[in-house]
């Protein structure tokens, strides 16, 4: 039961995202707060008897540095992208407004922990718990990362709708956001373990 909570948890938070009063400001930066809340569920059922356990997310001192180096690598390309689109004129951050409204220091008080730390153990479990308890395969796996995008993909857009009320023709193509799950966690099949996975998200997703 724990791990099917654990999967559909950013469903779970986007029902509840709804009980946001509309007075909120800024609206969408509130809801995806308690949706980033519901993933609590990945490091809990991890704590508890189950098929993904901590080590298998896996959080050790075995890998590393060769994992935190990737993260940092993957970390410098991105940062050059997103030097690169500002320099071009593109909005590249979806914190804009927030920071704004709220300043930086409250955003990032935020940010760090949830959108940052915590979605990555919810990766991390989901990524763990498709090689081993759907796929049956030894973790990290190929097809468990490709199933995790696709599946992180259809969650994105799913919650784009419940919890953000966009309608269907302009949600589906965040599907394609999976493939930053496949990127991110490509950093733990590399090094076999999750830190470099978690401190890319970090740096990525604001």
């Amino acid at each position: 039961m724990a791990p099917i909570l654990v999967l559909f948890a950013p469903i779970a938070g986007a029902l509840f995202a709804n009980l946001v009063p509309p007075t909120a400001m800024p609206l969408g930066f509130w809801r995806g707060l308690v949706v980033q809340c519901a993933l609590v569920a990945a490091p809990l059922a991890a704590t508890g008897a189950g098929p993904v356990r901590w080590r298998d997310l896996p959080l050790a001192r075995a890998g590393a540095g060769r994992s935190i180096a990737l993260g940092l690598a993957y970390s410098a390309v991105y940062l050059c992208l997103l030097f690169a689109a500002v320099h071009m004129g593109f909005r590249v951050s979806h914190f804009d407004l927030a920071r704004r409204t709220l300043g930086l220091a409250t955003v990032m008080a935020l940010y760090v922990p949830l959108w940052g730390v915590l979605e990555a153990l919810w990766m991390s479990y989901v990524y763990a718990y498709l090689d081993l308890a759907l796929l049956r395969r030894p973790h990290p796996s190929w097809p468990g990362l490709v199933l995790g995008g696709a599946w992180f993909g259809g969650l994105h857009a799913a919650v784009q709708m419940l919890a953000y009320h966009v309608p269907w023709d302009r949600a589906w193509p965040d599907v394609a956001i999976g493939l930053l799950f496949c990127i991110t966690q490509s950093i733990t099949k590399w090094s076999g373990n999750g830190w470099g996975a978690a401190l890319f998200w970090t740096v990525s997703n604001f």
